[in-house]
């Protein structure tokens, strides 16, 4: 062991050296009747590595358990700012992941026992990450129950200074003042007062650290939030994944670097999480990444929620490589990613699955297949399998058309409220297929499921005024349901990529088909 680096609760810890790599060590008499040894293995095994430095090993020798962590040559976060100054984009970065630790902790119902700027460290890329060794409690009503260290005393919320114990909010005003540490780098907080019973009197009296003149405005306010004197003013940490994503913006636009079709101008905040268990609440964060347009985080949110058994996530992934969100379009990896979340219980990804067979997306085309993979998923309660078997026996592809096994799925489908199957009920009534032709009954049909939000029925309706079907020709009202159905096509788009919306595959077609007959229409109407 190389040297004593610092005393965390009441034990032992020391940096050393495991197969020549530095490691941090923390040692545990374990007759020690206070110790929550074997309470901080499991919470540490239940958490991945992107946030919080794992273990390597746990030894036990001489009625001790000796806990070895991996550890950075860069050391803590604090003298990491204090010896190389990063710029205000790095710093930035800094508080981003930093923030993101922390609504991961808390989605997993922990609270940070003495969250300090030293207790962040460095890996070799730079990316900070919280130490893991003896640092996270976890109690029934997410508070700790172990006292904090006088050392923190700067960074102590006020409810912490008058006896009560660390949780959700008291992070929020440590995070406060990390994220001031980051801002003056480094600068040791409330270093013009003199002694830690001044510190004390002095936070509760609601006296703070004091700004830099050029702070950008965002990043003071989302720092002044955090450290409110009532925790109940404070935020939420999931609401901090908005707000650094709008400082970020902001910095952006200082200095010119944001496009036009860049990051959004509004975002709407998730105010809290929700869920007892850690995987929903890993889940929510990971969906609200992707609204925001932040597809990297989106997917490594998404996967962490998946390696915890969590179905939707694991379909979510699937569809970021069939549709190339973020990552490399590849059917193979979305397949057998499809195939993952079907096991874990996903109707969703069985019809994924049969929609791959049904339009050969890194398959051979096969429509039996499709069938069979649309009639487990409908088995299970899918409504868009039943809708998807219809259009197969509709079409005739690959095998007989049969407008009867139409009727059938399609009346399934709408007497559960499934849109596509309305509006295709629709269609059938105007076509005259398997049934009389009644254009009253396809009006009818296509504005309830327009009344639910199908964009298709929307662009039906629009081409019955545009061209007089049945109703009295009115190019004002053509282009309104046109408007509507590009409107509707654009907030159903899985995400916008440099100003363009990308589209599932059921709304490439009415959605350029509506933009087109939109703009003939409005010269129509002109001329």
């Amino acid at each position: 062991m190389q040297k004593r680096i610092e005393s965390i609760i009441k034990h032992q810890a020391y940096e050393g050296k495991l197969n020549g790599k530095d490691v941090f060590l923390k040692e545990i008499p374990l007759e020690d009747p206070d110790n929550d040894w074997g309470k901080e293995m499991d919470i540490l095994e239940d958490l991945f590595d992107e946030y919080v430095h794992k273990l390597c090993t746990t030894l036990v020798y001489n009625n001790k358990a000796l806990v070895i962590a991996n550890h950075s040559e860069r050391s803590s976060l604090r003298a990491f700012l204090k010896s190389e100054k990063p710029s205000f984009s790095e710093r930035l970065k800094f508080a981003e992941t930093i923030i993101y630790a922390l609504i991961y902790l808390h989605c997993h119902n922990l609270a940070h026992c003495s969250l300090i700027s030293s207790c962040i460290i460095l890996d070799e890329n730079n990316t900070p990450k919280f130490r893991g060794a003896g640092l996270i409690r976890a109690g029934a009503d997410h508070t700790i129950s172990k006292p904090v260290s006088e050392d923190a005393v700067g960074w102590m919320a006020p409810e912490l200074l008058t006896g009560n114990s660390p949780s959700f909010k008291s992070d929020i005003f440590s995070l406060g003042i990390i994220l001031w540490e980051i801002l003056v780098n480094g600068d040791y907080p409330y270093k013009e007062l003199a002694g830690d019973a001044t510190i004390n009197e002095m936070i509760l009296m609601g006296y703070r650290n004091f700004f830099p003149k050029d702070v950008l405005p965002s990043y003071r306010k989302l720092v002044e939030n955090c450290w409110q004197n009532d925790p109940d003013d404070r935020l939420e940490s999931v609401e901090l994944s908005s707000i650094i994503f709008c400082v970020m913006r902001d910095m952006k636009e200082q200095f010119e670097e944001v496009e036009e079709a860049g990051m959004s101008s509004t975002v709407k905040h998730v105010e809290e999480l929700n869920h007892k268990g850690p995987t929903d609440n890993i889940f929510d964060v990971a969906k609200h990444c992707y609204k925001m347009g932040e597809y990297k985080k989106a997917k490594i949110w998404y996967e962490m929620a998946a390696e915890k058994g969590n179905a939707n996530a694991a379909y979510e992934t699937a569809q970021m490589f069939t549709y190339e969100i973020y990552v490399k379009q590849d059917h193979d990896e979305a397949k057998k990613r499809y195939e993952a979340a079907t096991n874990m219980g996903s109707i969703d990804a069985i019809c994924a699955i049969g929609c791959m067979y049904g339009y050969g997306r890194g398959v051979v085309l096969n429509e039996q297949k499709a069938i069979e993979y649309y009639q487990q998923a409908a088995d299970k309660g899918s409504t868009m399998a039943l809708y998807n078997m219809a259009l197969i026996y509709l079409y005739g592809n690959g095998i007989d058309q049969s407008d009867q096994k139409v009727s059938e799925c399609l009346n399934k489908a709408s007497k559960m409220g499934q849109p596509n199957a309305i509006e295709l009920t629709g269609v059938m009534h105007e076509s005259a297929r398997g049934v009389d032709k009644n254009v009253a009954k396809a009006m009818y049909y296509y504005q309830e499921a327009a009344r639910k939000g199908y964009a298709w029925s929307m662009y039906d309706l629009g081409v019955l005024y545009e061209n007089g079907t049945f109703v009295s020709q009115d190019y004002d009202e053509a282009m309104k349901w046109y408007k509507m159905a590009i409107d509707k096509c654009q907030s159903d788009a899985l995400c916008k990529i440099d100003g363009v919306y990308l589209l599932p595959i059921d709304l490439e077609g009415v959605y350029h088909m509506a933009l087109d007959r939109y703009y003939e229409v409005k010269k129509k109407s002109q001329s």
